[in-house]
């Protein structure tokens, strides 16, 4: 099985999706990491079953995806603190852990009926976004061939996403690579990793997106980031 940081290489966002369920080994790995990050963060991720109806109808009108079944509800209590920010890191932790098992992932936030049943939640507790997840055809879809050339078109470089006020060690370059490779809403990249007065931090970006961008810069460069705006990377 691949490692967690040839993950972050192979992830890609899939929006097309086979009639196939999710093997019960990786079902289980998946399940297992959902019930550590809410047990130790007080979130209440859910993986269900059954989302397929919530992503047609006028939302989807784009055909921005087909054949989804299986999601990863990112929920918690609205009162936690940086609740998206959370849901952001720990949401890509889990879509990196699906790329090892084989399975494709998409974060959406608002092509699909988030008044579905299947997400319905107890009062006091919010969806902030959700991943689809599944195994996907081989060859990708015509929509998403278009949307992967966008992308490329607009990915931003490491040298665009830091800003240090001395020449950075190598595990710094590492983890701001990791963060090019990070999914951002609309592919806006917003995320700069700064290195400033001998602190390393996060500009630019928020909630779920400075979530993610945190991830993969922890993962990459061997540390952990604090959480919220002005939260600070600690190397390990």
């Amino acid at each position: 099985m691949m490692t967690i940081l040839e993950a972050i290489d192979r992830r890609c966002s899939r929006r097309s999706y086979l009639d196939q369920p999710i093997d019960p080994a990786a079902r289980e790995a998946l399940q297992q990491m959902i019930h550590d990050f809410n047990a130790r963060e007080g979130l209440t991720i859910r993986l269900l079953d059954g989302a397929g109806p919530s992503f047609q109808g006028i939302l989807n009108d784009r055909g921005v995806f087909d054949g989804v079944n299986t999601v990863i509800a990112l929920c918690g209590r609205s009162a936690l603190p940086e609740l998206h920010e959370r849901l952001g890191y720990y949401g890509e932790l889990l879509a990196l852990e699906a790329t090892r098992h084989g399975l494709g992932t998409c974060w959406a936030g608002g092509t699909f009926d988030r008044g579905d049943p299947v997400y319905a939640l107890p009062e006091g507790e919010e969806m902030a976004c959700l991943l689809t997840a599944g195994y996907c055809p081989p060859d990708k879809s015509a929509a998403e061939v278009a949307f992967y050339e966008w992308v490329h078109t607009q990915m931003k470089t490491a040298d665009e996403m830091m800003d240090c006020d001395r020449t950075p060690p190598d595990w710094f370059l590492r983890g701001v690579e990791a963060v090019t490779k990070a999914p951002s809403g609309m592919h806006q990249q917003p995320a700069v990793v700064c290195w400033q007065n001998g602190e390393i931090f996060i500009r630019g970006a928020g909630g779920a997106d400075l979530g993610i961008a945190k991830a993969h810069f922890d993962l990459a460069a061997g540390g952990r980031f604090a959480f919220g705006p002005d939260g600070r990377f600690t190397k390990n």
